[in-house]
């Protein structure tokens, strides 16, 4: 039986954030297409983990104000009252530190820097410019992408043109998806004031950018993967999952919040499809 704290304290962690993060970070570190290390593999995971719950949990701590305003987040042990402000400051500071310390001894340095960087402006300066600006929402896609790089990294491949792409295609899925989500709960974020691009743009101007993203996205994936053995394949496969993605993106609705469900939807398909494929071009190289 897990004691209610417990449960209360797992849940400030956004798991379903962590174990986003901790997938592309995986699929990072057999892209790179080195001999496996369960060293490395194990640092990655454990130092992901720790570091993205830690993220998460400062930012439930800052925001308790937002999401007592927000039905889908009302809920939430930080912001009903369910943890105190000590409990959740001392947990981030626990799983912070211990996740840096992971990386630092089971991966490298850099990994460690990348991560503590990750874990600032998601946890502090993203948190902050939100209530500010809807310029927010890309500074936000920064933390987001640091897991796959740091994967990446914790081989120990410095590849920067693979570092670039991979930092791309997660900026750009992150724009995608976060734009959506901000377009299909815009009357949410409107009752919490909180200056999103749906509100602060035009819906055209929203939409635009959503389709601009999954191509850039399609075109950061597939630039990667072709470069590679396998890489027309797995191309045509990254292919196939963006246009499916595209079509719903392409599709006119009077309905921009059925629109963007669409959009998002399809987006949590395309993530782990396309992480997978990089995991693929790895193992193949590695296996070969």
């Amino acid at each position: 039986m897990i004691p209610p704290k417990i449960r209360l304290f797992f849940q400030a962690t956004k798991p379903g954030l962590v174990k986003a993060n901790v997938l592309t970070a995986i699929a990072g570190l057999f892209f790179a297409g080195v001999d496996f290390s369960l060293t490395a593999l194990i640092g990655v995971i454990s130092g992901t983990t720790l570091l993205v719950a830690a993220g998460c949990v400062i930012n439930n701590l800052f925001d308790r104000d937002i999401d007592q305003r927000m039905e889908r987040t009302r809920s939430r042990p930080s912001s009903n009252g369910a943890l105190s402000s000590h409990e959740l400051i001392g947990l981030s500071a626990i799983l912070a530190s211990l996740g840096l310390y992971a990386l630092f001894t089971l991966t490298t340095t850099l990994c460690a820097i990348v991560g503590l960087a990750a874990y600032i402006s998601y946890g502090f300066i993203y948190t902050f410019l939100k209530r500010k600006t809807p310029l927010a929402v890309p500074f936000g896609t920064l933390p987001g992408a640091a897991g796959l790089v740091v994967g990446y990294m914790a081989s120990g491949s410095l590849n920067g043109s693979d570092i670039f792409l991979l930092f791309c295609l997660m900026f750009f899925w992150q724009i995608a998806h976060f734009y959506a989500i901000g377009l299909r709960r815009k009357k949410d974020y409107q009752s919490a004031q909180i200056p999103t691009p749906a509100i602060a743009y035009k819906p055209s101007t929203i939409t635009l950018t959503i389709k601009v993203s999954i191509v850039l996205f399609f075109v950061s994936l597939v630039t990667v993967l072709f470069q590679y053995r396998a890489g027309v394949i797995l191309s045509i496969f990254a292919a196939v999952a963006c246009l499916w993605w595209l079509t719903s993106a392409l599709q006119k609705s009077q309905n921009s919040e059925q629109w963007a469900k669409a959009v998002f939807v399809k987006s949590l398909v395309v993530l782990p499809f396309s992480t997978a494929l990089l995991a693929v071009s790895g193992l193949i190289r590695i296996l070969g």
